[in-house]
């Protein structure tokens, strides 16, 4: 399992503890995943992807930073940002700060996230598209040769 995957499961064991998760199948309903499918992911069977993570983090106030590098704060909530480690602290301008320009960034390095897993989806499609062909073809010359 990699780190992105280990700090999103780290972040969602953390919301559940502060019950701003109420379930794990409500949390994936509000994620637009099925239960059986983020059980996956949070036993760390099944990786995370880009639209999730973009979701989780917009749906739950999640910085996204930390998802991706491990850069605390974890979970900002408006007022304050909490974090895992308690003697983290942080000053109120350095807050406005973040809340502004942590929009445009977390939004570039989501649709950057998007991109890339589209890439490799895309890629991922091209092959099984040439694989089917192949098989069309076997196919048709079996049947010519019958």
């Amino acid at each position: 399992m990699g780190e992105i995957e280990n700090r999103f499961i780290e972040a969602f064991e953390l919301l559940e503890s502060k019950n701003l998760i109420s379930t794990r199948g409500s949390a994936a309903n509000i994620l637009g995943y099925k239960q059986q499918n983020l059980t996956e992911i949070l036993k760390g069977r099944s990786k995370t992807n880009p639209y999730l993570i973009q979701k989780f983090c917009k749906e739950y106030n999640v910085n996204i930073d930390y998802i991706i590098f491990g850069e605390t704060p974890i979970i900002r909530d408006g007022k304050s940002i909490v974090s895992i480690n308690p003697s983290y602290s942080i000053s109120t301008t350095k807050e406005k700060k973040d809340s502004q320009l942590g929009g445009f960034k977390e939004s570039i390095e989501a649709k950057d996230m998007k991109i890339e897993f589209l890439e490799k989806e895309n890629s991922m499609l091209r092959k099984h598209l040439e694989q089917a062909n192949d098989t069309i073809k076997s196919l048709n010359n079996l049947l010519q040769n019958k």
